[in-house]
């Protein structure tokens, strides 16, 4: 916990000598840019309000188990967003983002952070938020899929870069 702790209090001498950070950039530490945001003032109602009339929503697009959409918010917005994961239907709404009932915040673009990638069940009740026991099911199924893939992706890359460091040994 005090490595915690030394690792905050450092990151938060280092805001003061930068005023402006990539946040999205890989080399900066995590800490760094968590004090660095926690350090911004919070935006006025007026601005959150002006973020909400600038906010896009893309026309839905579908695959065989989900709807899609993009949400394209200005720039400045997503220094209120949680660092490293994606925000919850309580969360995003709170921001001003407004869709009907049922939408998930599932990635972000990383060539653009702005860019909010979301989905849900096809035939998702758009007032209830509760989508088709059938679908739900193919849903659950395609995500398990999703996951073992991402398994077997680490898996590899783990293999990967044990070769890589016996080949560097010799």
């Amino acid at each position: 916990m005090a490595a915690v702790h030394s690792e905050a209090n450092q990151a938060q001498a280092h805001v003061e000598d930068m005023p402006d950070i990539d946040m999205w950039d890989p080399s900066v530490p995590a800490a760094v840019v968590q004090a660095w945001l926690s350090s911004l003032a919070p935006p006025r109602p007026e601005q959150m309000a002006q973020w909400a009339e600038e906010t896009d929503y893309s026309d839905k697009y579908c695959d065989e188990v989900f709807e899609y959409r993009r949400v394209t918010v200005p720039v400045p917005m997503v220094r209120i967003f949680p660092l490293g994961r994606c925000m919850t239907e309580e969360e995003w709404r709170s921001f001003g983002i407004t869709m009907s009932r049922g939408w998930e915040h599932y990635d972000n673009h990383l060539p653009e952070r702005h860019v909010l990638l979301f989905r849900r069940v096809l035939g998702t009740d758009p007032k209830t938020g509760l989508a088709p026991p059938d679908m739900a099911e193919k849903a659950a199924l395609r995500l398990r899929y999703i996951a073992e893939l991402e398994h077997q992706r680490q898996l590899l890359l783990r293999e990967k870069s044990a070769r890589q460091e016996d080949a560097d040994m010799f």
